[in-house]
């Protein structure tokens, strides 16, 4: 028998897993996806200035 390595969780558990704890997860990965963007705004407009200045 083979099993499919995206169902190993829920066989291992018995249960399948409840939309909440996906939805942590992209809320986390987006929150993190976000600072870096901001951060490397944040640094590409002070490198503008600083050269511009």
């Amino acid at each position: 028998m083979t099993t499919n390595s995206h169902l190993e969780p829920m066989l291992a558990t018995g249960k399948m897993p409840v939309p909440q704890e996906h939805l942590v997860f992209v809320e986390q990965a987006s929150c993190l996806f976000l600072r870096m963007v901001a951060q490397m705004t944040t640094n590409l407009i002070a490198k503008h200035f600083h050269l511009n200045s």
